[in-house]
């Protein structure tokens, strides 16, 4: 693959420590939700599972996700995708329960999202949110969805309802040296970071090389959009190695293998379970070598407990502090703040976080940030802060 020594976010990645162990992603299904990608082009096609995309001219936006996450590998040409035997099938952003009919499925990557920079909640529907949940705990399904570009406005990942919910795994970008890109929005919500830009000799952001229409290639994608089917393509080599893990042990896998990809940042903090988390990082940097290993390591995996769901119905004004104390010992994993603030136009003042406070060791989830409004009124009408900055705590 003659553009591979172009592509050292997989070596960043330590994905050739994958590959030769003989993990590559084979009899693993991956959905690139979106218009259809090139389907005749030669790096993809011999990966191409099918489409259930009635309108399949070709989009160039899925035609890059599609390479970074499943480029065939060996083949002589181009490059090599992060699972280069994985299985790619075109799905469409209409979502309905066709999805359940395709074998093997067991990803969905999501390289799109509601406009940024926009300061607003962008809620899913509730049918896509049904079509999600059910995938996810009937079918061991893994949505994989791009955290979001609209940190220049200082919008957070919170704020877009396909990020913030607890059945997906929202995916930060990180350039070559570790850092995000300056676009790239923080969240309590973000569970890793993924190499997604290359770095030029002038030290400049240039993206990832993939694939593109017409049989050709891109040097320049980049963003959370290329960090989602970088995330998907590890987690497909993850579910090769142990086809039995579920979202929440990936998550968990996630917390543990992370490494602090940016020893500068003051954001990092350390829960009450002793796991290191950033709002902007998530659990930090994910290596594939760490992932794919993990992924077979039974202390690990969490998907043979329980999931338990414990509720404080309790309404409080938005001047009031809120203690709440669960009655059982629980290993927490998610945590969900419902909120309803009416005419919340007043963005540059509000500032929403959670705080698990035990004597004087605590941690704080940010939820809400001070921000500028772009759209007209804010009102957040029940809607639900996801934060996995508290997971593991007791």
């Amino acid at each position: 693959d003659p553009l591979f020594f172009q592509q050292t976010n997989l070596l960043y990645s330590r994905l050739p420590n994958v590959w030769s162990s003989g993990i590559n992603g084979e009899g693993v299904v991956v959905a690139v939700v979106e218009d259809a990608f090139d389907m005749e082009h030669d790096d993809l096609q011999d990966n191409m599972l099918m489409t259930n995309i009635l309108d399949v001219s070709s989009d160039p936006h899925s035609t890059y996700t599609a390479g970074v996450l499943g480029a065939v590998g060996g083949n002589g040409i181009g490059i090599i995708g992060v699972s280069p035997k994985v299985s790619l099938v075109s799905v469409s952003q209409d979502l309905n329960d066709d999805i359940f009919e395709i074998e093997n499925l067991r990803i969905f990557n999501n390289s799109w999202g509601p406009e940024d920079n926009l300061g607003t909640v962008d809620p899913m529907s509730d049918w896509d949110h049904n079509i999600i949940k059910k995938s996810v705990t009937e079918y061991d399904s893994m949505w994989v969805i791009a955290n979001g570009n609209g940190g220049e406005s200082e919008e957070l990942s919170n704020y877009d309802g396909y990020a913030n919910s607890i059945y997906t795994l929202a995916v930060q970008s990180i350039n070559a040296l570790g850092n995000e890109l300056n676009y790239a929005e923080n969240g309590a919500n973000i569970v890793g970071s993924f190499y997604a830009d290359i770095m030029a000799y002038d030290y400049s952001e240039t993206g990832v090389v993939t694939t593109a229409l017409d049989n050709d290639y891109v040097d320049d994608f980049m963003g959370t959009s290329a960090a989602a089917p970088m995330a998907s393509g590890i987690v497909s080599l993850m579910l090769e190695n142990n086809p039995d893990i579920n979202w929440r042990d990936v998550i968990n896998i996630f917390s543990h293998v992370g490494i602090n990809n940016d020893m500068f940042d003051d954001g990092w903090i350390k829960n009450m379970a002793g796991i290191d988390y950033n709002h902007t990082y998530g659990f930090g940097a994910i290596l594939a070598d760490l992932a794919v290993a993990a992924a077979a390591d039974a202390q690990y995996i969490i998907s043979g407990m329980e999931m338990q769901k414990t509720t404080s119905m309790d309404p409080i004004s938005i001047d009031q502090a809120y203690s709440y104390n669960p009655t059982s010992d629980l290993i927490v994993e998610f945590v969900t703040v419902t909120l309803s603030i009416p005419n919340a136009d007043d963005q540059e003042n509000l500032n929403i976080q959670l705080k698990h406070a035990d004597g004087d060791l605590f941690s704080v989830s940010q939820l809400a940030a001070p921000h500028e409004l772009y759209l007209g009124r804010l009102d957040y009408h029940e809607w639900p802060f996801n934060s996995v900055v508290h997971w593991g705590e007791r």
